[in-house]
Protein backbone atom coordinates (compact mmCIF):
# COMPACT_ATOMS: atom_id res chain seq x y z
CA UNK A 1 0.00 0.00 0.00
CA UNK A 2 2.83 2.44 0.76
CA UNK A 3 4.51 1.70 -3.07
CA UNK A 4 1.25 2.35 -4.21
CA UNK A 5 0.76 5.61 -2.40
CA UNK A 6 4.62 6.44 -3.19
CA UNK A 7 3.79 5.82 -7.12
CA UNK A 8 0.55 8.39 -6.90
CA UNK A 9 -1.85 5.61 -7.46
CA UNK A 10 -3.57 6.06 -4.07
CA UNK A 11 -4.35 10.03 -2.91
CA UNK A 12 -2.92 11.05 0.65
CA UNK A 13 -6.64 10.65 1.86
CA UNK A 14 -7.45 7.08 0.56
CA UNK A 15 -3.84 6.27 2.44
CA UNK A 16 -5.04 7.74 5.61
CA UNK A 17 -8.64 5.80 4.85
CA UNK A 18 -6.96 2.39 4.41
CA UNK A 19 -4.24 2.76 7.06
CA UNK A 20 -7.42 3.14 9.66
CA UNK A 21 -9.31 0.41 8.37
CA UNK A 22 -5.98 -1.68 8.89
CA UNK A 23 -5.79 -0.39 12.40
CA UNK A 24 -9.78 -0.87 13.09
CA UNK A 25 -10.24 -4.43 11.42
CA UNK A 26 -9.73 -7.67 13.99
CA UNK A 27 -10.46 -10.16 11.67
CA UNK A 28 -10.02 -10.79 7.54
CA UNK A 29 -13.67 -11.32 7.51
CA UNK A 30 -14.04 -7.43 9.46
CA UNK A 31 -11.34 -6.07 6.61
CA UNK A 32 -13.63 -7.86 3.52
CA UNK A 33 -16.78 -5.77 4.96
CA UNK A 34 -14.98 -2.24 5.07
CA UNK A 35 -13.47 -3.06 2.06
CA UNK A 36 -16.76 -3.78 0.44
CA UNK A 37 -18.30 -0.58 2.13
CA UNK A 38 -15.16 1.86 0.84
CA UNK A 39 -16.14 0.33 -2.85
CA UNK A 40 -20.17 0.98 -2.33
CA UNK A 41 -19.01 4.59 -1.33
CA UNK A 42 -16.68 5.67 -4.00
CA UNK A 43 -19.27 3.92 -6.49
CA UNK A 44 -22.46 6.91 -4.88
Amino acid sequence: MRDRYARGELTEEQFESKVETLLETDTPEDAANWQSEDREAIRE
